[in-house]
């Protein structure tokens, strides 16, 4: 299996000038005695578990691009796909703020402004590049021997389906209860992630990256600042 490196350099080191800024972003917090990582790498540091994300995921998304059809992260892909992803990263946004309102998330769901600046877009990226970047990759490349009997097309969307299950599975598992509000999470997380991959293979992973990062801006961030005053 032939991997042309040079084909794809240009996304590749937009993603590591991304894990140069986002890892630093990401050691301010455990120097201020956040924990806010702690729950999600344990006692790795966060800049670490960052770098190791992109050695996984800088391969696998050479393999995605050349090998299954997903899209090179190109200056005019990447404007193209922006408007739509926000579009649809939004509607997610309302829909979970909705819930919110609703049904009542904890408290503490979110990392308190202004340090979930600096948390949100570093675990965003960690999630895009392991969830949506390295195990899209694993599986196709498991599959492919029977590529031929499935498709690439059906290989694709079973990758795709599987890969968006990770991370529902993972806010299942974190929960502290399986509530109403947590059965909601699963479903809207597995559907966003459903959403970035199509994202990824239509307009290439920055644009995918744009999504989540509107999203959390919408929910996480901007929401979370002022829900606490609002809702308790």
């Amino acid at each position: 299996m032939e991997i042309r490196l040079n084909e794809d350099a240009g996304g590749a080191y937009v993603v590591l000038i991304l894990a140069v800024i986002l890892s630093g972003l990401a050691s301010i917090l455990p120097a201020m005695g956040n924990p806010a990582f702690e729950r999600f790498f344990g006692p790795i540091h966060p800049a670490l578990a960052i770098w190791i994300a992109v050695l996984l995921a800088i391969p696998s998304m050479i393999y995605l691009v050349q090998r299954h059809g997903f899209a090179r992260s190109t200056w005019e892909r990447t404007r193209r796909g922006l408007p739509k992803a926000a579009g649809g990263a939004a509607i997610f946004g309302v829909a979970v703020i909705l819930v919110d309102l609703g049904l009542r998330y904890p408290e503490g769901i979110n990392v308190s402004f202004p340090q979930s600046l600096l948390f949100y877009p570093a675990i965003g990226f960690f999630v895009d590049l392991v969830f949506h970047t390295a195990i899209p990759a694993l599986l196709l490349l498991i599959q492919r021997p029977l590529t031929q009997r499935l498709g690439e097309r059906r290989a694709v969307w079973i990758a795709i389906g599987v890969a968006a299950l990770v991370e529902p599975i993972l806010q299942i598992f974190w929960a502290e209860s399986l509530s109403w509000t947590e059965l909601y999470t699963a479903v809207s997380v597995f559907l966003f992630g459903v959403f970035q991959l199509l994202i990824f293979r239509t307009y290439g992973f920055l644009t995918m990256y744009g999504t989540r990062l509107t999203f959390y801006l919408i929910w996480h961030v901007i929401w979370g600042y002022f829900r606490v005053a609002l809702l308790f």
